[in-house]
């Protein structure tokens, strides 16, 4: 059996599960979008520039697929949750961080 049928135009139906992953994907960036809008921390998407071939990466080093500005409101987020003060530089897209106990991060 079809898990999907097509209609009279000629184009398939889709089905339920396909509807509710679009639901939660659009979700998803409505709530990346009203994180950006909350964030201390502005960073426009084309001030970031590329890592060099030739730069040494640190072996626990990670690439995160998303754009610099949701990034940026991520770190935001988590340092208002752990009481990190933090120093944002929106031209450089730089922070400076420091715990309560003068740990800088």
């Amino acid at each position: 059996m079809m898990a999907s049928s097509s209609t009279n135009t000629g184009r398939p139906k889709r089905d339920i599960e396909d509807d509710s992953d679009d639901i939660q994907i659009n979700i998803r960036e409505e709530m990346q979008i009203e994180s950006i809008r909350k964030s201390n921390w502005v960073v426009r998407d084309d001030s970031v520039r590329d890592v060099p071939p030739y730069y040494p990466m640190e072996k626990s080093s990670r690439v995160v697929e998303s754009q610099p500005s949701i990034i940026a409101a991520r770190i935001s987020d988590c340092c208002r949750a752990m009481s990190v003060q933090a120093h944002f530089d929106n031209e450089k897209a730089t922070a400076s961080l420091s715990t309560m106990d003068h740990v800088e991060i």
